[in-house]
């Protein structure tokens, strides 16, 4: 049996904004090439309360056509009551690289019923290699239910004016949680 935990009785209510993410959830994560073409990984997204239930931290493992581990990394995800705004941040475990999603000055975290917004800037180590200087990112969560939520990022190189598909990830509940 997994314990994902749970939410602290006094901790902000927008927390659970991200619940959706609690729970262990296998991936089919689509990556847009260079030139245009797609590939698919398999994937794993894990989801849950840590820190006495006032955070939500969640992991992201991506393989290869081998099994090989491609990409690793986690999500902290917290409310700051005072500023009303998310305080998210991505570890890239491989690389050792902090990004900060949804920082203020790009817009914060935008939430409506049955999605979640946010940008951020060019990660950092191996993967800026990927991306200009100048990029910027805008994630979107949708579908967002008990047994499905798809992820997709989206790479703008003229500061926001246009936007093209980068990485699309459809996550499943795993079926011993359904």
């Amino acid at each position: 049996m997994h314990n994902y935990g749970t939410p602290h009785p006094d901790a902000p209510r927008e927390l659970l904004q991200f619940a959706f993410l609690i729970g262990t959830w296998r991936c089919d994560s689509t990556v847009t090439q260079s030139d245009g073409s797609t590939r698919t990984f398999t994937a794993t997204w894990v989801g849950r309360y840590i820190l006495d239930g006032w955070v939500i931290e969640d992991e992201f493992r991506q393989f290869g056509p081998s099994g090989e581990l491609v990409q690793l990394g986690r999500a902290y995800r917290s409310f700051n009551r005072d500023r009303r705004a998310w305080i998210m941040k991505w570890l890239d475990a491989v690389d050792g690289a902090w990004l900060d999603l949804g920082p203020e000055d790009l817009g914060g975290v935008e939430v409506r019923p049955g999605t979640i917004t946010f940008r951020h800037r060019r990660p950092s180590g191996r993967m800026s290699r990927l991306f200009p200087a100048h990029s910027l990112f805008r994630v979107t969560f949708t579908h967002l239910t008990d047994d499905r939520f798809t992820w997709r990022a989206e790479l703008s190189t003229d500061g926001g004016e246009s936007w093209a598909v980068v990485q699309v990830i459809d996550a499943h509940r795993r079926e011993s949680e359904a």
